[in-house]
């Protein structure tokens, strides 16, 4: 975030409009990003083969078995989903999805650990990791399989938005540096550059 603010402020004028537009782009990269990635997943309406979710009934949590809470009974039918795995990327430019993907964290499949309260960071992740896996693999009973409920830290999201954010910290740099430069071989000898 420190680059996006010396290439802003290189390529603004004033200081005060500087930080002011820093503070905005940094705003615009936490929350515009989940404006866009809302507004793309309800343009990426598709379609999953599912059959439907028998829960089971509830139990103490002391008595819980290690099944899963569900079974898919039915024939496979075409159910609607929205496509999120088209549009997750969007998600990992998020600086709150790169922090909260990036920190590990217990692996919750593990039945003892199944059931105690996740912090706020680990289901930032895990909705990235949902957003990301799509309808296949966090749709009830798609493709006739029980999905679990919570995803494995297999497949990381953070490397893509550390990368964006270095392609757009570049840039800014790049385009600070354009504005910044002297043409000091074109000057004639004795000329003052302020």
């Amino acid at each position: 975030m420190r680059a996006l603010g010396v290439g802003i402020s290189a390529l603004a004028g004033r200081p005060l409009f500087a930080i002011v537009t820093t503070y905005l782009a940094v705003a615009g990269l936490a929350a515009g990003t989940l404006i866009a990635f809302g507004l793309g997943t309800g343009l990426s309406h598709g379609t999953v083969l599912a059959n439907q979710p028998q829960y089971r009934q509830s139990e103490p949590l002391s008595q819980r078995p290690t099944q899963p809470e569900y079974t898919c009974v039915g024939p496979l039918q075409e159910q609607p989903a929205m496509r999120t795995e088209r549009v997750a990327w969007l998600l990992s430019m998020n600086p709150y999805v790169v922090v909260a993907d990036a920190i590990p964290y217990r692996d919750r499949t593990a039945q003892h650990y199944s059931y105690m309260p996740a912090g706020a960071i680990e289901n930032i992740s895990q909705g990235a990791r949902h957003a990301l896996a799509g309808p296949e693999g966090s749709y009830p009973c798609a493709n006739g399989e029980v999905k679990p409920q919570y995803l494995s830290q297999t497949t990381p999201l953070w490397p893509l938005g550390l990368v964006l954010q270095l392609a757009l910290a570049g840039l800014l740099l790049w385009l600070g540096w354009r504005s910044l430069r002297t043409p000091a071989r074109r000057l004639a000898p004795g000329t003052r550059v302020a």
